[in-house]
């Protein structure tokens, strides 16, 4: 017993480097393995969890529509970038219904591929746009 814990003081450096590989490598096992089972891994398991997915991301000259799967919320995010523009706050008005407009032809969208906006969790950008 002696002889091991003689060894253990002279190499302290190597005991912990090897403990704490140890406690890394069994951590990142478990991680990995969280991580697997809580997203759906492919195209066919997305587009079931929301029949929008398979459409997606798309863009046009009034919108981009893209989506993500958030690990820790375990549900899908959709984004929603509209492009107006305002190039002098004289054009405020005009920006607006410019972004309402937006607005409504990205869900039109979303809703002619069979997704329900109501029941999407929607982030826009610019933000304002989430008010209109």
């Amino acid at each position: 017993m002696n002889n091991a814990f003689n060894w253990i003081q002279i190499h302290k450096k190597i005991v912990v480097l090897v403990l704490l590989a140890v406690i890394l490598l069994l951590g990142f096992g478990v991680y990995s393995s969280s991580r697997k089972s809580s997203a759906p891994q492919s195209v066919a398991e997305q587009q079931d969890a929301h029949p929008i997915n398979g459409w997606l991301p798309v863009q046009t000259p009034q919108y981009k529509i893209t989506y993500f799967y958030s690990q820790s919320a375990r549900q899908y995010y959709y984004q929603i970038t509209l492009f107006a523009i305002i190039n002098r706050p004289s054009q405020y008005n005009s920006y607006i219904a410019q972004l309402r407009q937006e607005k409504k032809a990205a869900l039109a969208y979303i809703s002619s591929k069979g997704g329900n906006p109501a029941k999407l969790h929607i982030q826009y950008l610019p933000p304002a746009a989430a008010k209109l």
